[in-house]
């Protein structure tokens, strides 16, 4: 869905796509990116391991857990940073300073500062793309909501609400960043944005004021719990 930033038919070729992160968003991102034509040329993992195993899962021809190793290579044009939100901040700033185009998964990172650093960054580099992963954007549902409210049909919108009913994230995995608030883990951080965008995108209005009651009901799992307990 991000990738439709890209028109194939109205550019002579793709770049080449090296991905950032190991994780269930990079086992959905890279099949999606070759079918519409990109070549995944590298892949970055937390550990050389966790990169290897993706390369070896997707035929990749380059992997590795330094960060410079990708940033450096020729064949690498596009960088996907599909990490924990953490990392975010560091690799997008490093990546367009070395001259490559970037797509961030949200959020874009865990503090305003961070935030302000990528935004400088990406506007010092104009000629370079740099662009926040805002997927829900390009679901029907909230395109002809949009419309609606674009014809009237609401009236003045003045106030918004959405309330999200959440699986556990962890479930019966292991203890990850996904269980950590300073990672960028947690629902609030992994869909609280995504809501605010979102209503920003149907209203086409940008928010002044946010109110929000989070409550985390499943606490512990079998594999997560005592002084690791979410």
């Amino acid at each position: 869905i991000i990738l439709q930033i890209f028109i194939p038919n109205a550019m002579p070729s793709l770049p080449r796509l090296g991905v950032f992160g190991t994780g269930f968003a990079s086992h959905k991102c890279i099949p999606i990116c070759r079918k519409i034509g990109f070549e995944v040329t590298a892949v970055w993992g937390i550990t050389l391991e966790k990169a290897r195993t993706l390369a070896s899962e997707f035929d990749v021809p380059f992997y590795t857990s330094t960060l410079g190793d990708i940033l450096i290579r020729s064949d690498v044009e596009l960088v996907m940073i599909l990490t924990p939100p953490n990392l975010h901040a560091e690799i997008s700033v490093k990546a367009l300073s070395a001259g490559k185009h970037v797509i961030v998964e949200k959020p874009p990172s865990l503090s305003v500062a961070d935030v302000e650093k990528m935004v400088t960054t990406a506007r010092y580099y104009p000629m370079l793309l740099s662009a926040l992963d805002s997927n829900l954007r390009f679901l029907p549902a909230f395109t002809r909501m949009r419309e609606l409210v674009a014809a009237g049909y609401c009236g003045d919108v003045l106030v918004t609400e959405a309330r999200l009913h959440h699986p556990p994230i962890v479930a019966d995995k292991p203890y990850s960043w996904l269980c950590d608030e300073a990672m960028g883990g947690g629902v609030l951080s992994l869909s609280g944005g995504q809501l605010i965008d979102v209503m920003g995108f149907v209203t086409r209005q940008r928010a002044v004021q946010v109110n929000g009651f989070m409550e985390t009901f499943a606490k512990e799992s079998a594999s997560v719990r005592g002084y690791r307990a979410i």
